[in-house]
């Protein structure tokens, strides 16, 4: 699999994978990871195979390789998927993915979204900033 690399604003914003980096400002910006999707299909008697992890391990993996350590990530919302609670998978494969994501960043920023109800728990025990919405460097970011 290629990095899918395409050039929005040459040298400036580049569209990485699954990913906006704003290379300026070494911000990469990432939204709607839906972990523990493949939970909730299941708890609706849908079984699919647990690959969302994996995946989403590859592409953030693709995408650090491409643009090494960077200043801050900005997560636009919506980094689990149940409504109503955390569950345990979303739980689990936060820290995953959070765990990765500090390996390259210095910073970690989590805009709110409508799947995010009950997420400020889980982003203050990961030592991940959670707000409505962020802004930096002329640039504004929400879910």
């Amino acid at each position: 699999m290629g990095s899918r690399i395409k050039n929005i604003i040459p040298g400036n914003i580049r569209l990485i994978n699954k990913a906006v980096f704003i290379g300026d400002e070494k911000i990469l910006v990432i939204g709607d990871l839906h972990l523990g999707y493949e939970d909730q299909l299941t708890a609706a008697g849908i079984y699919l195979p647990r690959i969302q992890l994996e995946q989403t391990l590859e592409d953030l993996e693709i995408i650090f390789k491409e643009t090494g350590k960077v200043k801050e990530v900005v997560l636009l919302g919506d980094v689990k998927d149940a409504f109503g609670s955390v569950l345990r998978q979303e739980w689990k494969d936060a820290e995953v993915v959070i765990k990765l994501i500090k390996k390259y960043s210095e910073k970690i920023v989590v805009t709110r979204g409508n799947h995010d109800v009950l997420l400020k728990k889980m982003t203050k025990k990961l030592g991940v900033e959670m707000v409505d919405f962020y802004f930096k460097s002329g640039h504004f970011f929400m879910h």
